[in-house]
């Protein structure tokens, strides 16, 4: 196989077979130097070109596992702080159930204490007649209280 000319702008060389020897319908001629040179030269710096390309990717690919590992710590604090957060609710659910479950234990106990004093003849919404007494009497203990002060505090404007 023969490099083009237009490719380098140098005449062809041929090329040697697997075994190293030339082919034998070409002549063996002068060997072009320079050509073979900035051949090598090209192919030198497009393995450099190459290998530049490579250590840049690399580089890039290091950083994005840096920045991939931050974030992957920062999504794990993220996921911690949410599933304390889920159970939180978790719990605070249960506690509403066990709650429901009370409320609906003391609606059936109200409706039989209701019942109860129904049959008692009993009104359950209005005070009974000790009750309203008692509530009286600290009513009238308050106000003796408050007229001693003020009996107490003329006698000392005048005894003054």
């Amino acid at each position: 196989m023969e490099i083009r000319i237009e490719d380098i702008g140098t005449p062809p060389v041929p090329r040697a077979d697997d075994d190293g020897q030339l082919p034998e319908a070409s002549a063996p001629g002068p060997v072009d130097w320079k050509f073979l040179g900035e051949r090598e030269r090209i192919r030198a710096e497009d393995a450099e070109a190459r290998a530049d390309a490579a250590e840049a990717r690399c580089e890039e690919m290091r950083w994005r596992e840096v920045r991939a590992r931050r974030r992957s710590s920062s999504l794990d604090a993220v996921g911690k702080s949410d599933l304390a957060k889920l159970n939180a609710a978790r719990e605070e659910v249960r506690e509403v159930r066990r709650t429901a479950k009370r409320a609906l234990a003391l609606e059936r106990e109200v409706a039989r204490l209701s019942r109860l004093l129904a049959e008692a003849d009993v009104d359950a919404r209005k005070r009974s007649r000790v009750m309203s007494l008692r509530m009286e009497n600290a009513a009238l203990k308050a106000e003796l209280r408050g007229l001693r002060d003020r009996q107490r505090r003329l006698l000392s404007i005048s005894g003054e």
